[in-house]
């Protein structure tokens, strides 16, 4: 893809939805919605963090256009608007984990770990 196939608006929306996924909490959010919809609670307890919290990352998801919401009598559940964000997110992890074997390795051929 050449950069002259793109607009910059194009690149503008995408690092703007890039931004939503710079935070460690809302990465374990994407995770937890890969089984499917979940409320706030339910989440938070996964989490072990407030459900204020957590609703507050789901709204900057929601605004991404990352989630969607489906109401349940009183509940309020989230999903994955676009599953195909975890491929994204997978070879992004895959990519950390080969950096941190990397730094390993180097480290251990530097003698810094026995």
């Amino acid at each position: 893809m050449a950069v002259t196939d793109q607009t910059d608006e194009l690149f503008e929306l995408h690092a703007r939805l890039c931004k939503v996924l710079t935070d460690p909490k809302r990465l374990q959010i994407l995770a937890l919605l890969e089984d499917g919809r979940r409320s706030v609670n339910e989440i938070a307890l996964k989490l072990g963090a407030r459900p204020s919290t957590v609703s507050q990352h789901l709204a900057l998801m929601r605004q991404a256009g990352l989630l969607g919401t489906e109401r349940q009598g009183t509940t309020i559940y989230h999903f994955l608007a676009y599953p195909e964000i975890l491929d994204a997110c997978r070879i992004v992890h895959g990519i950390v984990r080969k950096q941190l074997r990397t730094a390993g390795q180097l480290a251990l051929a530097s003698g810094r770990l026995a």
